[in-house]
């Protein structure tokens, strides 16, 4: 999807994530509704869009008379655990399920929250390549006395953190004529995973906020084993900053496996704006400008003190000729730290150059020489008479002065003649 070129990628995505909330609030009517977010639709054969909890869906099938009953599956998983936890012989089967759940065992327990901000996490939390989707579900006497809607009497900190209520279906799923579904966009996952941990202080740390949790984010995370997301070598990255592929095939080749690696990281950590300015530099050398633009936006939205990021923008703004904005995000790069770069000066000099702002241009180039930056040697590529026919300019002759190499003497012919 490309972001209108007139249009702030982070406002443009945004108000795509306005338009959900505004949908679920629209839905609210007079009628409590409990919320729950996956991060997939679920469309395909043999879900068929249905909201099920995980016994129902590894229930073994006969094969004349279809699924195993789920309350047969139920009575056998107490029988076991009671076997082999004595401790539980007298508690009540709801509670024994709630905590099977919570350690990640199959269950009938379908998990809901009064929170619809949480549920919008859980639909933006992983296939960030495919939509997810917010289910809404009525919660009248019917409707919790048909799915067993309840509260656990002694909940779990991630149950607490979740303001989770389950539903326990007879049949393992809840019919369709009782949920609302509003799709969650795949472009928008990443957008709003970053609003609710900026804003709403909701993030995997704090829904998943238990030990379990830290073990998962730490096996995901820390471990070399096979579960860790690849992170792209500092070297990878910067060969393939330096090389200059030649053809379509080279680039997917070369960079193609750079933008994998860093789309694997970000689903397990999606609060790093690093990675996505490293992701936006590969996108930016696969000619993928706009992609680029919105991918360091993002890290910017995440670090609104990211020099670098600012600096990226601008060049990325500066190739699809939005002179401004290239001129807005160089000049926020040097607001945040005047000594980050000499050729940050050099890089604005030229987007002055662009506008006719001759001693704007003047003064920043004088900067950038001042601090040793080579801008005769940048500008070399360029060449004063390509520059000014490309961007219908003029160049004052004290400014193409500067920026062209010095001619060597003319050697008169009768000082060679003696």
């Amino acid at each position: 999807m490309s972001t209108p070129r007139s249009t702030n990628p982070q406002s443009y995505y945004l108000a795509g994530l306005t338009k959900i909330t505004d949908k679920i609030a629209g839905q609210l009517g007079s009628a409590d509704r409990l919320y729950r977010g996956e991060p997939e639709t679920y469309d395909e054969e043999p879900y068929w869009g249905k909201v099920s909890s995980t016994l129902y869906r590894s229930a073994p099938v006969v094969s004349k008379s279809g699924k195993v009953p789920i309350r047969h599956l139920e009575q056998g998983i107490l029988n076991h655990v009671r076997r082999y936890i004595p401790a539980y012989e007298n508690k009540e089967n709801f509670e024994i399920f709630t905590e099977l759940q919570h350690y990640g065992n199959d269950t009938n327990l379908i998990d809901f929250t009064t929170d619809y901000r949480i549920a919008l996490f859980f639909a933006c939390n992983g296939f960030h390549d495919k939509d997810g989707r917010i289910i809404l579900l009525k919660t009248t006497d019917k409707t919790k006395d048909k799915y067993n809607i309840r509260k656990p009497q002694s909940p779990k900190n991630r149950v607490l953190a979740q303001k989770s209520v389950f539903a326990q279906p007879s049949n393992g799923y809840i019919n369709l004529e009782d949920i609302t579904t509003l799709i969650v966009p795949s472009h928008l996952k990443q957008w709003i995973l970053i609003h609710l941990w900026k804003f709403e202080n909701i993030s995997a740390q704090t829904i998943f906020n238990d030990l379990q949790g830290f073990i998962r984010h730490r096996n995901l995370n820390w471990s070399d084993g096979p579960k860790r997301p690849l992170y792209p070598a500092d070297k990878t990255l910067s060969d393939m900053i330096a090389s200059q592929p030649a053809s379509i095939d080279e680039r997917n080749q070369t960079v193609l496996p750079l933008i994998n690696a860093y789309t694997a990281a970000i689903q397990y950590s999606p609060y790093d704006a690093t990675i996505y300015a490293n992701q936006a530099l590969c996108y930016a050398k696969m000619l993928k400008i706009k992609r680029a633009v919105e991918t360091v936006t993002k890290a910017l939205y995440l670090k609104d003190d990211y020099a670098y990021a600012y600096m990226m923008r601008g060049g990325l703004y500066s190739l699809v000729n939005d002179h401004e904005r290239s001129l807005m995000d160089y000049t926020s790069a040097i607001s945040l730290n005047p000594n980050f770069l000499a050729k940050i000066y050099y890089y604005r000099g030229v987007e002055w150059l662009k506008l006719e702002k001759w001693d704007s241009a003047q003064s920043d180039l004088l900067t950038a020489t001042e601090r040793g930056y080579d801008i005769v040697d940048a500008f070399r590529h360029k060449g004063v008479k390509n520059f000014e026919q490309r961007y219908r300019v003029k160049l004052p002759q004290d400014i193409a002065a500067m920026l062209q190499p010095e001619e060597p003497p003319q050697i008169q012919e009768d000082s060679v003649n003696g």
